[in-house]
């Protein structure tokens, strides 16, 4: 029956057939239109599930399947586009998956789990920049918007994007407002920048929201010694007294207490306890350095020397080490050594500084491949050789 006759036979009949039949037929569109969408949706899923059955044993049918949808779909089709990338780095190495990725028109419309599996795969694989293209496009609201969120922020935290990271911590912190995780990665992005004022606010919010057990000794330890270097001696007080009788034996329990008692002046018994740990545990650094300076403070010069000496051994690179046994020779007027622990001093602090500059402006500039190369170049001086190998990484991951 032609369009024509079915409008006569509904004009020949009464008003009330013709609105019953309207609904009629407005429900079988609706019917049709759902279960139109339903049957894409099924192919959709069948098409990963398919893909996802057969991409560890045989990328090749999986790239086939993929290429063949993407194809009927005319060349834009999200979810198969994100996949086809996972399995193109698996199968055929993640440079060209990413050149593959830049390719695709909206990744963002891809499935948040689809865009979270090639990230948690190239990451595994270490192409870094990937995933974060990846987790980028997958973080908007969702049902894996926390996930994605942490994972971002990872990665975000293994390239250096320390700015970037901070964001993401906040959003973090309102998402899940008990989880102390976002306060205590933002509390260690702080304190490594020389920030201590809001290093030190990031670690009382992060023991606010009770942290692991295993977490909570070393959270103490960081406020009871940014609250004495920045002359709360009140706060520290507080937190020390928690820690001694937590843990009293721990040798950093026992180096921040003899912190406390030589900023109250009662520099004898600091050295004391300073004694007591270098005799429990020789190789401990902190509390050498803490009794070379107390002895150095009695004009014990000799024996200040040697605690410095040996805190070199164990570590030749500690700047405040090398600056004091400079002092240190300086009294003894041992000209010559006290200038090369002098510039060797300079030489360290001033790698530090570049440190934290070129992480300044690597937030502003996180492609530039130079400014990561300078920063392996400082953390080599600095004698940290695993962070050296980091920035060397992410440079040679930037295309």
């Amino acid at each position: 029956m032609s369009d024509e006759h079915i409008r006569d036979y509904l004009e020949s009949k009464p008003a009330k057939f013709r609105v019953g039949a309207f609904w009629i037929t407005a429900l079988v569109l609706v019917l049709s239109g759902s279960m139109l969408f339903f049957l894409i949706l099924g192919q959709e899923v069948g098409l990963l599930e398919r893909v996802r059955m057969r991409q560890q044993h045989a990328p090749g049918e999986a790239l086939q399947l993929l290429e063949q949808a993407i194809a009927d779909a005319g060349g834009s089709y999200p979810d198969a586009q994100v996949k086809k990338c996972e399995i193109l780095g698996i199968s055929q190495g993640w440079i060209e998956a990413e050149r593959y990725y830049d390719t695709i028109e909206s990744p963002e419309a891809s499935d948040q789990n689809v865009l979270i599996d090639l990230a948690a795969a190239a990451y595994q694989s270490r192409a870094a920049w990937l995933a974060e293209k990846a987790l980028t496009a997958a973080n908007h609201p969702g049902p894996e918007k926390e996930r994605v969120l942490r994972m971002l922020l990872s990665v975000k935290y293994d390239l250096g994007e320390m700015g970037q990271a901070l964001i993401l911590c906040e959003e973090l912190a309102k998402l899940a407002p008990k989880d102390p995780e976002p306060w205590l990665i933002s509390a260690g992005i702080h304190h490594g920048s020389e920030d201590f004022s809001p290093a030190l606010v990031a670690y009382q919010e992060a023991l606010e929201r009770s942290p692991p057990e295993s977490q909570i000794l070393r959270i103490r330890l960081h406020i009871a010694d940014l609250s004495l270097h920045l002359g709360d001696l009140k706060t520290a007080e507080q937190h020390i007294q928690i820690l001694r009788n937590l843990d009293p034996t721990a040798p950093p329990v026992g180096v921040v207490f003899a912190k406390l008692l030589r900023r109250k002046g009662r520099s004898a018994e600091a050295k004391a306890i300073a004694a007591e740990i270098v005799t429990r545990e020789p190789q401990f650094p902190a509390a050498l350095l803490l009794r070379g300076q107390l002895r150095y403070e009695d004009g014990d010069y000799r024996a200040a020397a040697a605690d410095f000496l040996a805190v070199l051994g164990i570590n030749p690179f500690e700047y405040k080490a090398h600056y004091q046994l400079a002092q240190v020779y300086q009294r003894l007027e041992m000209t010559e050594e006290s200038k090369h622990h002098f510039e060797e001093s300079r030489r360290l602090t001033d790698a530090m500084s570049q440190v934290l500059f070129l992480g300044q402006q690597l937030d502003q500039n996180p492609t530039d491949r130079e400014l990561r190369l300078r920063l392996a170049e400082q953390h080599l001086i600095l004698g940290d050789t695993q962070s050296a190998e980091h920035w060397r990484r992410t440079a040679e991951g930037i295309r």
